[in-house]
């Protein structure tokens, strides 16, 4: 009859919260430890009950008393074990909580090692270290051109340059007086001794002619 009123809906079965697990075993921690105190105190009555009955002669009370705490004895090594699985479990809880953490965030870290890695790969590098290289000799080129526009016509401004000074050597020379021209010519020739006594006899023979004609 199940066709008549259709499938039954399946209920997806809600997945169980850590923080929940670890909140519900904190709660039941502190209910045992409430309950170790109790058992504590009625067993150290008891004790004390035993010991006062056995003082009063009443050995069968003594006993009773005793059989008490041993009962109680009993459910407090029980509900200590209890709370010492329930510590374990909570340790367990929060170390798979730690480590779903840490696996979480390295994989979200892989995920985003890969987005880069699509976008940045070793062809890429090898092209920007192409342009990089490109760049480079077309600054060293437009250098080299700049350089030999500035070298341009240098060797005639060195020849100006010297045709300059050498015209400011004269001027100077020309201010103290001595001749333009070559540096050699600028100095007279030494007259020799014997050359100038023969014009001195020379010119004494022609003027004595002259007064006796």
């Amino acid at each position: 009859m199940s066709w008549l009123f259709g499938k039954k809906k399946e209920v997806k079965k809600q997945q169980p919260n850590p923080q929940d697990a670890i909140k519900n075993i904190n709660e039941q921690i502190e209910s045992i430890d409430a309950r170790e105190k109790l058992l504590e105190k009625k067993m150290a009555n008891l004790t004390q009950e035993a010991l006062q009955l056995n003082k009063a002669k009443n050995k069968r009370g003594a006993i009773l008393a005793l059989k008490k705490k041993k009962m109680f004895e009993g459910e407090y090594n029980k509900i200590s074990g209890m709370k010492l699985m329930l510590e374990q479990q909570k340790v367990q809880i929060e170390a798979t909580i730690n480590d779903a953490d840490i696996f979480t965030a390295l994989k979200k870290g892989n995920e985003a090692i890969n987005a880069v890695s699509q976008q940045v790969n070793i062809d890429s590098f090898q092209d920007l270290k192409d342009d990089l290289e490109e760049q480079q000799a077309n600054a060293e080129e437009i250098g080299n051109f700049f350089g030999e526009l500035a070298k341009d016509g240098e060797d005639e401004l060195l020849e100006e340059l010297e045709q300059l000074e050498s015209d400011n050597v004269e001027a100077q020379l020309q201010d103290v007086g001595v001749p333009s021209g070559p540096i050699g010519s600028a100095v007279p020739q030494a007259t020799a001794p014997s050359t100038v006594h023969a014009q001195s006899v020379e010119n004494d023979s022609k003027l004595l002619e002259d007064l006796m004609a």
